[in-house]
């Protein structure tokens, strides 16, 4: 796998993430969501925040991890890169906890354990309801 889909449309080039409330409405996610769900093991993310009050001063690097028991995994999308055997994809975000707003607005949608089956080959509407914002821990990187 590869990070993020390559888009004419995208600032960077490439979409690295895809909200969990519009990616149903989006052309570019609406099949991805119906058949191409992912799980991205990580034990922690990473979020930088800007100073508000000197913004040519370096950004600060959070690490964030949830609060949860056991193993977890970020909720993604993927698609095949025509041409090649790799694929590429996408993380899904959510609106942020209360835990994690004062870092950042957005978080990854967090899927653990006992609903990885329902992520990964559960009905849509089903999938959905679980990228909801998880409590999380936040420090200094």
């Amino acid at each position: 796998m590869v990070w993020g889909w390559a888009r004419d449309f995208a600032a960077s080039g490439n979409l690295i993430n895809a909200r969990a409330e519009e990616m149903v409405s989006k052309k570019t996610f609406t099949e991805a969501v119906q058949r191409r769900r992912c799980l991205i093991p990580a034990t922690s993310w990473f979020e930088w925040q800007a100073n508000p009050s000197n913004p040519k001063a370096k950004m600060t690097k959070f690490r964030l991890a949830p609060s949860l028991d056991g193993p977890w995994s970020l909720a993604g999308l993927w698609e095949p890169i025509p041409g090649q055997k790799a694929a590429a994809l996408v993380v899904i975000t959510v609106a942020a906890d209360p835990s994690v707003q004062a870092v950042h607005s957005r978080m990854p949608g967090i899927v653990g354990l006992d609903a990885a089956s329902a992520w990964l080959a559960g009905p849509v509407e089903a999938a959905l309801a679980l990228l909801r914002p998880v409590p999380s821990t936040a420090s200094l990187a």
